[in-house]
């Protein structure tokens, strides 16, 4: 892909580049879409385009994604490892058989296994297809 750097973080042409690109890497999870939702184990995002189907792959970076307490959550799974930034704590989940990475505040403790539920909204989200990893 080429393009500006902004321009390929915020809209990678394909999973390589998702994956590649930043720190952490964009966030990726093998699903299938159907009537507007996203689903994977664990996971589910809605509010896509009610005309797209099958399997896809969803990507979201780090700092697209926000801890809630209750609610309508995207995914909920236990704390896999956290991580002190400095700045910001880096929590990663297992959910949909990938291990995904939030970014939450400085201030954020818990215990590893704790239980933790994660807001996507689809507006921060990118679907790819799973079969070529082309961006949809």
């Amino acid at each position: 892909q080429i393009g500006a750097p902004t321009e390929i973080y915020d809209r990678p042409a394909n999973t390589f580049v998702a994956g590649f690109i930043g720190s952490p890497a964009m966030n990726l999870i093998e699903g299938a879409l159907a009537d507007g939702v996203f689903s994977a184990e664990g996971v589910t995002v809605r509010g896509f385009d009610a005309t797209l189907k099958g399997a896809v792959t969803l990507g979201f970076r780090a700092e697209d994604a926000t801890l809630v307490d209750r609610g309508p959550a995207a995914i909920a799974a236990p704390i896999y490892t956290l991580e002190l930034l400095g700045d910001a704590t880096q929590v990663s989940v297992r959910a949909g058989g990938a291990l995904s990475v939030v970014k939450a505040a400085k201030s954020f403790r818990a215990d590893i296994g704790s239980p933790v539920h994660i807001a996507l909204g689809p507006d921060l989200c990118h679907l790819f297809d799973t079969a070529t990893g082309r961006r949809l």
